[in-house]
């Protein structure tokens, strides 16, 4: 396994870890519930800072852009050749990274900067989005 791929799969372990606790937090404490529902993405990019910076740095993205990216990597699988994409919605997209869907659909300037860097391909007729082929060999070069 390339140094990229495995530095990859460390940085989605430790967002993982920190959405989820992210997430548990929220559930257990509702008062402080209203606070992160109305600027769920600011929390969330603070939460994850280091790992969205190197994110966005290993792929030259945005901050923005690394977050969707990361909910991209959420709704891939890996198998035996390595990452497998799917085909995912904008519900999918923000249920990944615990964000209201309408947030993902705020994003679109980071949407349309992941489709011109060929990392991500949309369907706009069904607001879906898949991650490129040649995005994907280039990970597992």
């Amino acid at each position: 396994m390339n140094l990229k791929y495995q530095r990859l799969l460390n940085l989605l372990d430790c967002c993982e870890y920190k959405i989820n606790e992210l997430s548990a937090f929220r559930i257990f404490n509702s008062e402080y519930s209203k606070i992160i529902e109305n600027s769920q993405l600011c929390i969330l990019e603070k939460h994850l800072e280091i790992e969205l910076i190197d994110l966005s740095q290993m792929f030259e993205v945005s901050k923005k852009s690394a977050v969707i990216l990361c909910a991209m990597f959420f709704n891939s699988f890996v198998d035996t050749e390595g990452l497998v994409p799917k085909i995912v919605s904008e519900g999918d997209l923000a249920l990944s990274v615990c964000l209201d869907s309408n947030i993902i659909s705020e994003l679109k300037d980071s949407v349309l900067e992941l489709e011109r860097k060929n990392i991500l391909k949309i369907n706009s007729k069904i607001k879906s989005y898949e991650l490129t082929s040649n995005f994907i060999n280039t990970i597992k070069l």
